[in-house]
């Protein structure tokens, strides 16, 4: 039924015990494709492959719905929400466990690097936690686990039809996410103030973090934390995103999946190797205004750790071409980009173990580290002020 705000129905467990919702395999277990202001709070969910549908692309959806303090497992998907005019949801508190292995890292593509390794590719039992579409939406502070990709939004290509208004004022933050085959979040399809900020992203076999693409942007990744980002890195940058700013992260791996994109600007990160034989910093921008500076960069034992190349493009190969770089500094006499960054190594936080390029199935912890600078280290105080 369609509630108000003042007046919402309200699914809430009563505080004497767990209160489980069983799909018995079934597809869809809540389907609230026409329901307003619905809010649960407390329950359980399993054994579903939807537990909350709440929009269908060009059909119907919902407007505020509010999901706190829930858990979910066996599942294949959290909450769906396809609809563009899908408004104000607030998901907060919740714990999603997907179906993917629990005890080792999984890809599904990357067959040269991944195909060696039992379990390859990994089937996409757990697609996705949560995924929304449309405006002023906040998921915030869950914890998932095992899925193809955590909080994700819905990509449908570049807006048309006057819907420029919509996929925009979405916040996803202070996510806690862990054993990801994909990407950890998503703010691909946005148009405008799209924001991940504060989230963890823990063992992942693709990019963390996704902007592919933005149409216009901005879009905000601030002050995020990647750990154990094997074969992917911290950043998804790809199919020409823009307006994209990146400030503030720690990703010990590399920066990732770096364009060709355009308005993008990088301070004040920390993109430290994990001593995987990868490149730690390659931007592709097709605008000469894109900048990076401030930041700490720990080198990769490999050639060619930086590059830039800047638009705009004119012929099929591109416009200026930098080569790769093997150092910081002749990355700065290239390029005049990061002129105020520093080298660092693993050494500049208080307690960050290595992880295994020979051996990267096993799960790590990241209660094992301590992402803290180290006192006195080389990174304190050599970022920038950033206004607002």
């Amino acid at each position: 039924a369609k509630a108000t705000a003042e007046k919402p129905i309200v699914i809430k467990a009563a505080g004497d015990g767990e209160v489980v919702f069983d799909g018995d395999g079934n597809d869809t277990l809540f389907n609230l494709l026409a329901g307003d202001y619905h809010y649960f709070d407390g329950i359980t969910v399993r054994n579903t492959n939807v537990a909350f549908l709440l929009g269908i692309k060009d059909i119907i959806g919902a407007t505020g719905f509010t999901l706190v303090n829930s858990r979910f497992y066996d599942i294949g998907r959290g909450v769906r929400q396809d609809w563009h005019k899908s408004q104000d949801f607030y998901i907060a508190d919740n714990v999603f466990l997907g179906r993917h292995d629990p005890e080792r890292m999984g890809a599904w593509i990357g067959k040269d690097f991944w195909g060696k390794y039992p379990g390859f590719p990994a089937l996409i039992d757990s697609e996705y936690a949560v995924k929304v579409y449309g405006q002023g939406h906040v998921v915030a502070y869950n914890y998932i686990a095992n899925f193809h990709d955590g909080v994700t939004h819905a990509t449908f290509g570049n807006p048309h039809d006057g819907l420029q208004e919509y996929a925009a004022s979405v916040d996803f933050y202070g996510n806690d996410i862990f054993n990801i085959s994909d990407n950890c979040i998503e703010l691909d399809g946005g148009v405008y103030n799209m924001r991940a900020f504060e989230n963890r992203c823990v063992n992942a076999t693709q990019p963390a973090y996704s902007t592919q693409p933005i149409f216009g942007g901005p879009a905000y990744v601030y002050r995020n934390l990647v750990y154990s980002s094997t074969t992917g890195g911290g950043l998804k940058l790809l199919d020409r995103p823009s307006g994209v700013l990146v400030y503030n992260n720690t990703f010990v791996g590399t920066g990732g999946s770096l364009g060709p994109l355009s308005n993008v600007h990088f301070r004040n990160n920390l993109i430290v190797g994990d001593s995987w034989k990868r490149p730690i910093f390659q931007v592709r921008t097709l605008t000469r205004y894109s900048s990076s500076d401030h930041n700490g960069f720990g080198p990769n034992p490999v050639d060619g750790n930086f590059a830039w190349e800047s638009g705009p493009f004119t012929a099929a190969n591109g416009g200026q071409v930098r080569q790769p770089f093997n150092t910081l500094s002749e990355f700065q006499n290239g390029t005049g980009q990061d002129l105020n960054s520093i080298t660092v190594t693993r050494d500049v936080f208080r307690n960050v173990k290595p992880t295994d390029q020979a051996n990267p199935l096993p799960l790590y912890s990241p209660e094992d580290n301590d992402f803290r600078l180290r006192p006195r280290s080389a990174a304190i105080d050599k970022g920038i002020e950033l206004p607002g």
